[in-house]
């Protein structure tokens, strides 16, 4: 006698609805962010730039708001090549402790996945950056540019 083996492949809607669910994971936490970032620091829950993608083309790149809007706070020249000095600034006054905790654990830039799914970003790639800074490149550098930008 043979022996026959029956699988079950559970609910017809099982597998769309567990795709739905992987899709949308990211929307409660960016909700509730969103949420305690409006509290915090107010409008405009959304920060949008300019940036450099593919190709030498702009987009605009989108991260929660982890700041108060006061530019002139921190105001200096761009010094050297180090990214971190030409971006940041040392315990600035307009970084919020909401701010802070987002950007310790990157929560600042789930708004990004809406660049990868317009295609202006992929999931991994160089960083992107400001039109000023990428003026200042040496020629080889402008090589990052064959690719789209990424979130790591």
């Amino acid at each position: 006698m043979r022996s026959r083996t029956l699988t079950h492949h559970g609910p017809r809607g099982a597998n769309a609805a567990r795709r739905s669910e992987h899709r949308n994971s990211p929307a409660l936490p960016m909700v509730v962010i969103a949420i305690a970032v409006r509290l915090s620091l107010g409008r405009p829950v959304i920060f949008r730039q300019t940036r450099v993608g593919q190709q030498g083309s702009l987009f605009t790149i989108y991260k929660f708001r982890t700041m108060l809007s006061d530019r002139r706070v921190c105001e200096r020249e761009l010094t050297g090549v180090d990214r971190r000095a030409s971006h940041k600034c040392d315990h600035d006054p307009r970084l919020k402790p909401l701010g802070s905790r987002l950007r310790r654990w990157s929560l600042d830039e789930l708004p990004q996945l809406w660049n990868v799914i317009r295609g202006d970003m992929s999931l991994v790639g160089p960083r992107p950056e400001l039109p000023r800074l990428v003026d200042g490149y040496a020629p080889w550098q402008h090589e990052r540019h064959d690719v789209k930008p990424g979130l790591t």
